[in-house]
């Protein structure tokens, strides 16, 4: 899937199973694989595969802040005042776009579901939107 050509909407993939059978294991490898590479001619470091670990909520800002995090944005962007939703969901698809990102890998995805229903659908909105 990370070398498919892009499209409107790009496909998805959830992989599940028992606790313990290796999942996390699976996401690691890949992220090894697919790891971080500087591009001297752009300065910029290619991300093509970005594993994060989903928020213990459905919470659109921590997850943005999440994305932010894990792929290095400097402390300003992830301070306590830091942007509204909106804002943040700008920055991480003009971040995530500059890095070449090609796939987001999430774990532990079923803490969606600690939030109400319209939490999980606004959640599961913006990982569509992502897509």
């Amino acid at each position: 899937m990370i070398e498919a050509p892009r499209q409107t909407r790009m496909p998805g993939l959830l992989v599940h199973g028992a606790s313990g059978i290796g999942k996390t294991m699976i996401a690691r490898n890949l992220s090894r694989k697919y790891a971080p590479e500087y591009d001297p001619a752009s300065g910029i470091t290619r991300t093509p595969l970005l594993l994060l670990q989903a928020p213990p909520a459905p919470d659109e800002r921590r997850f943005y802040l999440h994305i932010l995090a894990a792929v290095g944005a400097p402390a300003t962007a992830l301070s306590a005042r830091a942007q509204n939703v909106a804002s943040l969901e700008v920055r991480v698809i003009a971040l995530l776009r500059d890095l070449g990102l090609r796939m987001i890998m999430i774990d532990e995805v079923h803490n969606l579901l600690a939030g109400t229903h319209r939490e999980q659908r606004r959640f599961l909105n913006v990982l569509r939107y992502l897509s």
